[in-house]
């Protein structure tokens, strides 16, 4: 024990000794053996692993396939240490309740989880049919992956928002497997087309909070919305445009025809006879979906000469004269700017009041009350009429301005001019008093 007292002897050294011996020990006590002898075959998975949402709690291999990870043979995988290897399909459901339907389990770790997420399962489509014992439906893992689990608000996550079209288009756009349940496989291509509002918001414009799959359908309790179902889908987000379309004529029409709200006027190229063809593609709102011609959504049900195509025919005539002065009036006002003037007031009207008073405006389409309606168009063609009047003010100063720079420039060049000759004048008197004096001289 020679090196024991030589450590008491230098006391830093015994200390620094010790705790190496410590750190050493626990290392050896922390190997996870599964980790060890998976890692050179199954490099990709305890890679995955490495940094998900199970290895930052603590929950290493065994938390879910059981075994005891501190023998470093077979001996680990044997059944008296619980050791259940992989899941079948037909077993993952449970398998993952285990933990995550259990309130105590899981306040260790994140009191907010939620732990209803098999009861909810089961209220799904895939559930129920997982239920009838058709185990190619989704079930935890077909979303959330079987390793390298992160959060959903994670990039890294097969639930990110960004993520979730692609992880959903795995079952939905595979036709072989879709032909089974009927179900068409055009959803993912429709969401990602250019045209989608809601598509473009999240990938182009990063706007993680644009709804995807599960906001609409859910996630743990995925179902179709039926058609009665869509516009209280819809309204999450577009409460006004619900609560106006509820109270006007056109529900009870929508209701009789058995047509969804909201879904068949918004998805591009709507058809009376084919009314779910394009729902997965809603289209930016435009002026032209209201009119009496092609492209407008009201041809699709009304004909020349009844109230909803005179409404229609009116909605697109103001539309069209309104749009056309708001491009006058941003034209002249950019016009102003470029040129030094005044006209922050304008700018402000156009980019706040006027703006607010055209997204009312066409929200109050959807109360399919012409006189509602016409009320919110005057107030809107009022403030651009106003803007316009100070565009035409500020361009009208500008050219007075011109006109008086014009005619300073003219009499200061006219000055100039007088005065130029009048130096010379002064100048022609001089030499020739000069030249009289210097003969005068001589005489």
């Amino acid at each position: 024990m020679f090196w024991i007292r030589e450590a008491q002897v230098n006391n830093i050294y015994f200390k620094t000794t010790i705790i190496s011996l410590l750190i050493i020990v626990s290392q050896a006590i922390a190997v996870d053996n599964c980790i060890e002898c998976h890692n050179q075959i199954h490099e990709q998975i305890i890679s995955d692993c490495k940094e998900d949402a199970h290895s930052r709690a603590r929950v290493f291999c065994a938390g879910c396939h059981g075994g005891n990870s501190a023998l470093a043979d077979e001996e680990a995988m044997n059944p008296k240490y619980g050791f259940v290897g992989a899941p079948k399909p037909k077993d993952i459901p449970r398998f993952c309740a285990r933990c995550h339907s259990d309130a105590g389990y899981m306040r260790n770790f994140n009191p907010a989880l939620p732990v209803d997420q098999l009861e909810k399962y089961w209220t799904s489509r895939h559930g129920e049919l997982f239920k009838k014992g058709d185990y190619k439906v989704a079930v935890c893992n077909s979303c959330h992956k079987a390793h390298g689990v992160f959060p959903s608000g994670d990039t890294r996550s097969s639930a990110h928002p960004k993520k979730v079209p692609s992880t959903c288009a795995k079952c939905h756009s595979d036709p072989a497997l879709m032909q089974t349940y009927g179900i068409p496989t055009h959803q993912y291509t429709q969401y990602i087309d250019s045209s989608n509002v809601h598509g473009y918001a999240l990938f182009v414009k990063n706007d993680i909070t644009a709804p995807v799959c599960n906001d609409c359908h859910g996630n743990h309790g995925a179902a179709p919305p039926g058609v009665s179902q869509v516009g209280q889908v819809c309204s999450h987000c577009h409460m006004l445009n619900a609560k106006l379309f509820r109270a006007s004529p056109h529900k009870d029409g929508f209701d009789a025809l058995g047509t969804m709200e909201c879904a068949f006027c918004h998805q591009a190229s709507p058809d009376v006879n084919a009314p779910l063809a394009r729902i997965h593609t809603i289209v930016k709102p435009m002026a032209k979906l209201a009119g009496t011609v092609q492209p407008a959504v009201c041809v699709q049900c009304h004909s020349q000469g009844d109230a909803g195509w005179q409404m229609a025919g009116k909605v697109s005539a103001g539309s069209d004269s309104l749009a056309g002065k708001f491009a006058a009036a941003e034209a002249l006002i950019k016009r102003a700017e470029k040129r030094g003037l005044e006209v922050s007031d304008a700018r402000w009207q156009l980019n706040g009041d006027i703006h607010r008073a055209m997204l009312e405006l066409r929200t109050a389409i959807h109360s399919f009350d012409l006189e509602a309606w016409q009320q919110h168009f005057d107030y809107a063609d009022s403030l651009v009429n106003a803007v316009n009047a100070q565009g035409l003010h500020a361009t009208q100063e500008l050219s007075s301005r011109y006109k008086y720079f014009l005619i300073m420039t003219l009499i200061i060049a006219l000055l100039i001019v007088l005065l130029i000759l009048k130096i010379h004048q002064v100048e022609n008197d001089r030499k020739a008093a000069l030249t009289n004096k210097q003969g005068g001289i001589r005489r």
